[in-house]
């Protein structure tokens, strides 16, 4: 039974846009053919009268938006997300903070790979993850 009201209501609502739209555009030409004989540009008039109607008529055809929840599964509803916070942390399940325990850092590290490598045949500097120059093809071993 719903699903008959629901057509009855978009039936309503298209016809209502239809109507605004006929009449809107009876009232257009109307406008355009009175200014024509006071000697206004047609060509102008035509151009800013077909943007007026395209802007008034613009928002009459969009669609509610759909959010990708709603689009992937369409049976559910979705439920707040404030109301599964509260549903998961009642009173009797709030716990106590543990304390933080600080393990010791060496900051002592040593790098034996250098970053930048020096060709020693053509002298153009280079990273090191490269294995032969790509100047003069020599090869690097590490």
């Amino acid at each position: 039974m719903t699903e008959n009201n629901n057509k009855e209501i978009t039936r309503k609502k298209l016809t209502r846009r239809l109507i605004f739209i006929v009449v809107y555009l009876f009232i257009l030409i109307f406008l355009y053919f009175f200014l024509i004989n006071l000697g206004i540009n047609p060509l102008g008039l035509l151009i800013v009268f077909l943007f007026l109607y395209l802007i008034s008529i613009g928002p009459l055809f969009r669609q509610k938006k759909r959010t990708l929840y709603s689009r992937l599964y369409p049976d559910r509803k979705r439920t707040s997300s404030m109301s599964q916070q509260k549903i998961k942390t009642a009173p009797e399940k709030i716990r106590q903070p543990q304390p933080k325990i600080f393990r010791p850092v060496s900051l002592e590290a040593s790098y034996n790979k250098p970053l930048v490598l020096k060709c020693e045949k053509c002298g153009n500097i280079i990273p090191n993850f490269v294995k032969r120059c790509p100047f003069c093809k020599r090869q690097f071993r590490y």
